[in-house]
């Protein structure tokens, strides 16, 4: 039963994840167009309880997960580190908001959790040694950070797209994480 939970724990803060940014998106007014990042979701008033709640549990429901992961594909502890750091740096993304006095906090610990998330895919994919999984994951890690870089790139150099910049780098990753649940 609690290995279940665990393995369910990466999907279910996937979907609550998506869950707070559509809702937050939408009383928030922000679109996928927008020169507002996601992080804004954190500061306005109208979704700011939401968003940094859900932003905070997903954070943990994806520790538990990387623990999981750990465990069940005999990951290397390098992978299990990246991970850890990548999520507390989500903990503290959603503790310390994206406004006023903290943004400088909060927009560390953001690209931290970014770019832990290609590091700690491409760990996993080397520790994994059996075929085909292994072709598999490395494929996700290339999609990751094919989208990772598109990504950050359009975050960094182009105005006015900032929620779409960010949500492109959590597509393939949010399809591993389902991928890798549904695998065992």
């Amino acid at each position: 039963m609690l290995t279940k939970i665990q393995r369910l724990s990466g999907v279910s803060a996937v979907a609550m994840l998506w869950f707070a940014v559509s809702v937050g998106m939408i009383k928030a007014g922000v679109g996928l167009v927008d020169t507002r990042p996601i992080s804004f979701l954190g500061v306005a008033s109208e979704t700011a309880l939401l968003f940094n709640s859900l932003f905070f549990l997903s954070a943990i429901l994806f520790m538990i997960f990387g623990v999981y992961l750990y465990r069940t594909f005999n990951s290397n502890k390098w992978f299990l580190a990246t991970f850890l750091i990548g999520q507390a740096a989500q903990v503290i993304a959603a503790l310390f908001q994206y406004g006023g006095e903290d943004k400088l906090i909060h927009t560390v610990a953001a690209f931290t959790l970014a770019v832990a998330i290609p590091i700690y895919m491409m760990f996993f994919a080397f520790s994994i040694k059996k075929q085909p999984l292994r072709t598999i994951v490395f494929r996700y890690y290339y999609i990751e950070l094919l989208f990772f870089t598109i990504g950050i790139g359009a975050f960094v150099f182009i105005k006015g797209i900032s929620p779409l910049a960010e949500i492109l780098p959590a597509l393939p990753f949010h399809a591993w994480v389902l991928y890798l649940t549904l695998k065992k």
